[in-house]
């Protein structure tokens, strides 16, 4: 359906004409284009922009794009032409205030040949930490880090009980650029390794070697020569850059199939770690606090200075400290990571 917008501007670069309509509550959307005698109406009000996020926002879980509705909530900001020789520049400045997102729609146009190039920059306005992904978050701490030893990484949504002690023995009696700790069991074996050398041979099939016999725990020593290698302030992987260190040989890994390990990248696994990790302290802190008048079975964990209130009945539920659950409350494999006066 064809929505009336109040509001429109108009662009003349060269042989290009742009027609960009907007509204207070509607976004920016391009009303028709004109290329030389060839012009097209757009009819249906498609955003200039649309912000994707991997998975669900959790970087860790899954490199896959989704579609958000951020796009069509962003709202006009102001627009700014340029004329820098024979190149035309439109930028239009989107805003999102909720989410304290600005977006820059960038248009650029040679007068001399009918074509129009376009690039699209997020900013993070708010105080919100920007997501950098595995690799930007190591480049984040180079300043913390020594220049000469190397560096333990652990990934944050990763449980084990396996000895990160040889992981480091192991990478100190070679020095190479990274040595990752590997399992030959889990749902995710997509890590190719020689056994005979300790070479890593391949990750995610991306060289096409080899389809994996292990799985990555999220765990690696790393040189501070990787520093070099990672663009500063940008959301980057640091998969890219093992697949360098694979292809120059220079990947290594151990064996680190004793103990425990698992992913906690979701809520269910979260959840499934406190039941199958041995826990170091009381499953209820001592300083939480507990109605006698309320069921808490042997699976559940309260953390400090929590309150679990009268008649409440939790099944294999985690309580956050600090967090109070009301009176009345029943559930069963929930986190509760905010009082509901939080919400």
């Amino acid at each position: 359906m064809e929505i009336t917008m109040s509001q429109n501007f108009t662009w003349n670069a060269g042989p290009v004409s742009m027609v960009f309509a907007y509204d207070d509550d509607q976004p920016v959307t391009m009303a028709s284009l004109s290329i030389g005698d060839t012009a097209v109406r757009f009819p249906y009000q498609t955003p200039l922009a649309e912000v994707m996020t991997t998975d669900t926002g959790h970087m860790i879980s899954c490199n896959k794009l989704t579609h958000t509705v951020i796009g069509r909530e962003l709202r006009y900001s102001r627009h700014q032409t340029d004329v820098i020789g024979h190149r035309n520049e439109l930028k239009i400045v989107l805003e999102d205030e909720d989410r304290d997102l600005e977006v820059t729609v960038r248009y650029s146009v040679d007068d001399r040949a009918p074509m129009v190039q376009t690039d699209v920059t997020v900013t993070n306005m708010g105080l919100e930490p920007v997501l950098l992904d595995s690799g930007g978050g190591v480049k984040k701490i180079e300043p913390l880090a020594s220049a000469e030893e190397p560096l333990l990484v652990v990934n944050g949504d990763m449980a084990a009980t396996f000895d990160l002690g040889r992981l480091l023995e192991e990478h100190l009696s070679r020095r190479p650029p990274v040595t990752l700790a590997l399992r030959t069991s889990g749902d995710k074996k997509n890590v190719g390794f020689d056994f005979s050398s300790g070479l890593v041979t391949d990750m995610r099939h991306a060289l096409g070697r080899d389809p994996g016999s292990c799985q990555f725990t999220g765990a690696y020593c790393m040189e501070p020569e990787i520093f070099g290698r990672i663009p500063s302030g940008e959301a980057v992987s640091i998969i890219p850059l093992f697949l360098d260190y694979i292809r120059e040989g220079r990947l290594r890994g151990i064996l680190a199939d004793d103990g425990l390990w698992m992913d906690m990248g979701t809520p269910e696994a979260y959840l499934q770690a406190h039941l199958d990790f041995p826990s170091p302290a009381p499953r209820i802190h001592p300083q939480a606090r507990v109605s006698p008048r309320a069921f808490v079975d042997s699976h559940c964990v309260i953390g400090p200075g929590a309150v679990v209130e009268d008649g409440c009945r939790l099944q294999g539920c985690v309580v956050w400290p600090g967090v109070c659950v009301p009176s009345g409350t029943c559930a069963e494999r929930r986190i509760f990571y905010c009082s509901p006066t939080d919400y």
